[in-house]
């Protein structure tokens, strides 16, 4: 959401100290972000993350459930 604020406020005039301020944003971010623009549209606005793998093989969250469930009693 940032990266289309930036660029935004940027097409509509504001100078890029200013939106560092109002959006608490680097110097970096706000060039990274016209680059981007510029390069690939709205494409490069987009989150280029999408997470990581889980560490947890598929039935292991639930086996640590149902180890904690069979607890009385934790201290930490």
């Amino acid at each position: 959401m940032k990266r289309a604020l930036v660029i935004q406020v940027l097409i509509q005039g504001l100078k890029p100290r200013k939106i560092q301020e109002i959006l608490e944003v680097s110097a970096g971010f706000i060039s990274q972000c016209k680059t981007n623009y510029a390069i690939e549209g709205i494409e490069g606005m987009k989150l280029k993350y999408h997470g990581s793998n889980g560490y947890l093989y598929f039935r292991a969250p639930l086996e640590v459930i149902e180890w904690l469930k069979s607890k009385n009693e934790v201290k930490f």
